[in-house]
């Protein structure tokens, strides 16, 4: 399905009800979920982000079973961290850039620094609303 490179003003001046609000778009950002980006040396991002700004390790990842046999190697670390700040089990990773680019090329692109952002929305239906609306 091709995608209009701008939103038809039949479609912009539509209205949506949200949680007995009236909105412009099907879903309403409630917060920043989490947030992730791609590394040169996960170890040294860990120190900064950990010992410096104060978020702690939910848990390593280790994408070096995710890799193709021959690349294991060229790739260098292979272990990433989810952390957090606050309750949530994570709220930002960063992952070790070399290894996520050969399980997903597209981040290899210069605007590839950021592996994920998410946003939380009061419901699973307007998870779905936005899916189709966007």
């Amino acid at each position: 399905m091709n995608k209009p490179e701008r939103l038809t003003s039949a479609v912009a001046a539509a209205e949506f009800q949200v949680g007995g609000v009236i909105m412009r778009r099907p879903f309403r950002i409630r917060r920043l979920g989490h947030f992730g980006v791609n590394v040169t040396n996960p170890e040294k991002s860990k120190d900064f982000y950990c010992r410096l700004l104060g978020f702690r390790v939910s848990d390593p990842i280790d994408f070096g079973p995710r890799l193709p046999e021959d690349k294991r190697a060229s790739v260098g670390t292979t272990v990433g961290y989810f952390s957090r700040h606050g309750t949530d089990h994570h709220s930002f990773v960063f992952f070790p850039k070399d290894a996520y680019a050969v399980l997903n090329p597209h981040s290899l692109k210069p605007s590839g620094t950021i592996n994920q952002i998410t946003w939380q929305v009061g419901s699973l239906q307007e998870v779905s609303d936005a899916f189709d609306w966007f």
